[in-house]
């Protein structure tokens, strides 16, 4: 399932503003926070730039968290990922309407699975 496209714009605004309010001014050509929103999930995506060696032009993404919609339970459920790239649902947190709730936890990373 899909998101609503109301829904979709509130998610866009929202995660928007989080992405650039979370790296400070001064290190943005350093680290990016980004997202990509794909079906009824949500992922957070941290960007680097490429190691000059490398040669290669791409920024790398690391993902960060994921949310995903159960539009049958009206409710937003945040995961994390294992060093594997899997998904894991996230127990810190019990499942909440708002993606800001979610978002809230991810951002206060209690437990340094998110951002290390």
């Amino acid at each position: 399932m899909t998101l609503s496209p109301s829904e979709r714009l509130d998610v866009e605004f929202l995660l928007q503003d989080y992405c650039e309010r979370r790296v400070p001014e001064h290190l943005q050509d350093q680290i990016s926070i980004a997202f990509k929103i794909r079906g009824d999930a949500v992922t957070i995506l941290e960007r680097r730039p490429p190691l000059r060696v490398t040669g290669r032009k791409e920024w790398t993404e690391i993902a960060v968290a994921q949310f995903r919609r159960d539009s049958k339970a009206g409710q937003w459920r945040l995961f994390c990922a294992d060093r594997n790239s899997r998904w894991h649902a996230y127990l810190g947190v019990a499942p909440a309407k708002t993606l800001s709730t979610l978002l809230a936890e991810v951002d206060r990373d209690p437990t340094g699975i998110f951002w290390g």
